[in-house]
């Protein structure tokens, strides 16, 4: 199974904007939670580094210059998973079910601007997705009470 690609991955991880209200959500009191898709990934041993350059050089710059939280990557010395990666969802779960997301349009300009054309990235994105062998990941929160 492939990882999800930048854009799901940019929607799920900018912290700068609310999820969309209705009128009949205005209503409802929501819960203090944080919530964060979480994804654990293996990667292709010749694809590593370049892997993590691509992660260090253009994603947490691309994300910052957009005003956003990146992603968080964990290496991992034991157990089954090469890396975690925590991405924010400042939207909760609304943000999975949005036709168009205006922050990963921002993440996206930002990373055109670094890789010089949208053909580039398409190129870089597909070497990312390829450099994965094997991937799952799932939805969380933090209870910002506890």
């Amino acid at each position: 199974m492939k990882i999800i690609g930048f854009a799901a991955l940019a929607a799920m991880s900018a912290v700068a904007c609310a999820s969309p209200v209705s009128a009949q959500d205005a209503t409802i009191e929501r819960a203090p939670l944080d919530w964060y898709y979480v994804s654990y990934v293996n990667y292709n041993p010749d694809e590593r580094e370049w892997v993590e350059e691509w992660q260090e050089n253009y994603l947490i710059p691309a994300y910052k210059a957009a005003g956003m939280v990146p992603p968080k990557y964990y290496h991992m010395n034991t157990g089954r998973w090469e890396m975690i990666v925590i991405n924010h969802m400042p939207g909760g779960p609304d943000m999975m079910s949005w036709a168009e997301n205006p922050m990963a349009e921002k993440i996206d300009a930002e990373l055109v601007k670094l890789v010089g054309s949208e053909e580039e990235l398409a190129k870089m994105r597909k070497r990312y997705a390829d450099a994965q062998t094997d991937w799952t990941g799932g939805l969380g929160h933090i209870d910002r009470n506890e």
